[in-house]
């Protein structure tokens, strides 16, 4: 289980919950949720439209790793 805290100017938005992935496809369909998760996010006003960082965790809360993600990437 991987946990990916959405974060938006500094400012921790969401957190999405999801299996861990062993291939690319895997990670492109992980990648589409959290897109799709920002997406709603937005309409609620919870963050704004465009570029949000990401941060992987694991269950004991480590972070593995960061990436940069864009509210209208397509995967």
């Amino acid at each position: 289980m991987r946990f990916y805290h959405l974060e938006q100017y500094g400012r921790r938005c969401l957190c999405h919950n999801d299996n861990a992935y062993s291939t690319e496809k895997d990670l492109k369909e992980i990648c589409a949720r959290i897109v799709e998760k920002a997406k709603k996010a937005v309409e609620q006003s919870l963050m704004v439209d465009g570029a949000f960082d990401v941060v992987v965790c694991d269950k004991d809360g480590i972070e593995l790793d960061t990436f940069i993600c864009w509210t209208d990437d397509i995967y």
